[in-house]
């Protein structure tokens, strides 16, 4: 009986080396485009936030008769949040107190964390 040789099968080096090198490159694409996106969408959520805090101390001041440029405790501002919670910024960032009502309220990360 006569052993016959089996056909190689398999990636050769070259090839796996190839597929690493493609993956590499396309990640060093990606990476970059994802924090990107993340930091746009803290940034989105951030101005949202500073919205729900304006459009309260807003609703504050209409309830208590008060001017618009009248200072605001956070804490009195609780009521007007659907979860009865301050709301936080995304990126880490400290909303600034107290609020006036007719003023924006800012975030101490500026740059895009903040309303037009």
């Amino acid at each position: 009986m006569r052993i016959q040789p089996r056909p190689n099968s398999g990636f050769t080096l070259i090839e796996i080396m190839i597929v690493v090198a493609i993956i590499g490159i396309l990640l060093c694409i990606a990476i970059p485009n994802f924090r990107q996106h993340t930091e746009k969408s803290r940034a989105t959520a951030c101005q949202a936030q500073l919205r729900l805090i304006k459009n309260a101390a807003a609703l504050w001041a209409l309830e208590n008769k008060k001017a618009l440029t009248d200072s605001v405790d956070v804490n009195a501002l609780v009521d007007f949040f659907d979860d009865k919670k301050i709301p936080a910024c995304p990126g880490g960032g400290n909303y600034s107190a107290p609020f006036t009502p007719g003023t924006t309220p800012t975030c101490s990360l500026g740059g895009t964390h903040k309303l037009d």
